[in-house]
């Protein structure tokens, strides 16, 4: 029970730190701070398949209301140790400057290698082309490739913790012909609750070009999510 207690007071202290980091920084990026909060149902998972349900709610406006939220439905499958192959398909709205909420339809395909460094570390790299529709652009088809790489180290610096990863993320937009947004996760701290549930924490630095010029805005970002079954 105390070592329950003291888990849920680090994880809840850590929280706390991290919000009042963008809080503090906010005026050295763009003014909007953001949180993202998310749970996935893991539907199925075994050593060759993977199947989950996710759900995500954006909060915009400093973190005032909500922006943008979807669902989605991913399935896996790992063809060697170093290969997983991908796909699937969400749905979601994005709120207007008008007040008005604007659809979004998108199917995605991805191939993610990765590699054991040692005992306690792995690289991963995320490949994913995104078919996006949007309401508001008459479902006009768009492309949307994304690559993340991704540092994990198993650790345990708090009663509960799991690991901590580092990521970075970047976005082509092959109507422009450019990369259009990059997402820099510095710390993703991963711990265990109870039974196979697991939650994460982290810092997201986003980073948007702008539709007319080649200025780049930035938002900070935290985030929280929570993993069920397995």
């Amino acid at each position: 029970m105390i070592r329950g207690y003291n888990s849920a007071r680090a994880i809840y202290s850590l929280w706390a730190a991290v919000i009042l980091v963008p809080i503090c920084s906010g005026t050295e990026f763009d003014r909007d701070f953001r949180t993202w909060n998310e749970i996935m149902l893991i539907e199925h998972e075994s050593v060759g398949w993977k199947t989950y349900t996710l759900a995500q709610g954006r909060l915009v406006d400093d973190a005032s209301s909500l922006g943008l939220w979807f669902v989605q439905q991913k399935v896996y499958r790992r063809i060697s140790p170093r290969l997983q192959v991908g796909g699937g398909a969400t749905l979601g709205e994005a709120k207007m400057n008008d007040g008005s909420w604007n659809t979004i339809v998108r199917l995605e395909l991805e191939a993610n290698p990765q590699w054991r460094l040692s005992e306690r570390n792995t690289l991963a790299i995320r490949n994913r082309l995104e078919l996006r529709e949007w309401e508001s652009r008459g479902y006009a088809p768009e492309f949307v490739s994304r690559h993340r790489v991704r540092f994990n180290r198993q650790a345990r610096w708090f009663g509960g913790m799991r690991g901590v990863a580092v990521s970075n993320e970047l976005f082509f937009d092959y109507a422009k012909g450019r990369i259009s947004e990059n997402r820099f996760r510095p710390i993703d701290l991963h711990y265990g609750l109870r039974g196979e549930a697991t939650a994460n924490t982290y810092l997201l630095v986003r980073s948007r070009r702008l539709v007319n010029d080649r200025r780049w805005v930035h938002a900070f970002v935290v985030g929280f999510g929570i993993r069920l079954g397995r």
